[in-house]
């Protein structure tokens, strides 16, 4: 059987797939977690809505990662995509599902699920929306995943220069809050 970890909630939970029990835990990268995770020998781990760095040496004690990022990859690596999305008046974003590395969003993309950007809600809204998509991403990227149906898409490919966006301030996300 197949172990699988995922994480949610701003990573402050982790459930193991052959376990009833979910995991409080204080960071991804605490000593207590590393050592969780090796006991249990993870085959894939998917990390959704996620807020903190992963470091290596918690990446190494699962055979395969995953993150679930809402915003177009390359173009939008790092915190809340949205606000910088809606910052740069972008109409269409993506749910992406992808490869984690040591580097901040730049794994190979497994799948993407389209979403609009609605002006009229805001950024709470759209970020909703952005979640109505997590269930399809992560049946269509699994089946990818476990049957190799596709190569995924390397980020490298694309000609664009690529920018990592820091957490937004307060000040940009209330541009976009209730923008419309």
């Amino acid at each position: 059987m197949r172990k699988m970890l995922t994480t949610k909630l701003a990573s402050r939970w982790v459930r193991i797939s052959n376990e009833s029990t979910i995991h409080q835990i204080d960071s991804i990268n605490s000593s207590t977690t590393v050592t969780l995770l090796s006991e249990q020998e993870i085959d894939i781990g998917f990390f959704i809505n996620f807020d903190e760095i992963v470091k290596n040496d918690t990446l190494l004690k699962i055979k395969r990662t995953f993150n679930l990022h809402n915003g177009l990859l390359p173009n939008y690596r790092g915190c809340q995509p949205i606000v910088w999305q809606m910052l740069n008046n972008e109409k269409i974003s993506l749910m992406t599902l992808h490869v984690m590395t040591t580097s901040i969003d730049d794994g190979d993309i497994v799948f993407e699920c389209p979403f609009n950007i609605n002006y009229k809600k805001g950024v709470f809204l759209n970020n909703v929306q952005s979640f109505k998509s997590i269930p399809s991403t992560l049946i269509f990227g699994l089946r990818k995943i476990l049957y190799c149906t596709a190569p995924f898409t390397r980020q490298d490919q694309y000609k664009i220069q690529t920018q990592y966006f820091k957490r937004p301030s307060a000040q940009d996300t209330r541009k976009v809050y209730f923008k419309g």
